[in-house]
């Protein structure tokens, strides 16, 4: 089995601090560093998508517990987690 919706956050989190800990460095010789950034940037960005489906997919575990009747109530919360 692959890795939980929390696994995928905390590595991509990692993941970011990491390049932004080498965006860091002084080396005047390092040209990577602007890659280094944009690398932290979209790690950063996964792990926020990630949070939003696990969000996501506890509103709907909450829906599907509540037993309630379609009336759609669910999809104004997820409209707020995806917009957050």
């Amino acid at each position: 089995m692959g890795m939980s919706i929390d696994e995928a956050i905390v590595k991509y989190e990692k993941m970011a601090e990491e390049q932004n800990q080498l965006c860091t460095c002084n080396d005047p010789y390092n040209f990577s560093q602007p890659t280094w950034k944009q690398r932290a940037e979209e790690y950063k960005q996964i792990a926020k998508w990630f949070r939003q489906l696990k969000k996501v997919n506890q509103i709907i575990a909450q829906h599907d517990a509540d037993k309630m009747p379609e009336d759609y109530w669910y999809i104004d919360r997820i409209r707020e987690v995806i917009n957050d």
